[in-house]
């Protein structure tokens, strides 16, 4: 009767183990994400005049 407890508790540490690092990889592209984010919002910041605030990308299409 012990060992079936024994297996039992293995699975569930092996389970707890496996959702903490499914976890972990979730947080992890989260954090990508919003690394990827700020660094599109900080380009975009790149194409603005920072005299007049208007967007540089069109102003100078010739439009």
């Amino acid at each position: 009767m012990e060992s079936e407890g024994g297996a039992d508790d293995s699975a569930e540490e092996g389970t707890y183990w496996m959702m903490m690092m499914m976890i972990m990889k979730m947080e992890d592209d989260q954090l990508e994400l919003i690394k990827d984010e700020e660094k599109e919002a900080e380009e975009g910041e790149d194409d603005r005049d920072s005299t007049n605030g208007e967007d540089d990308s069109e102003a100078h299409s010739g439009v």
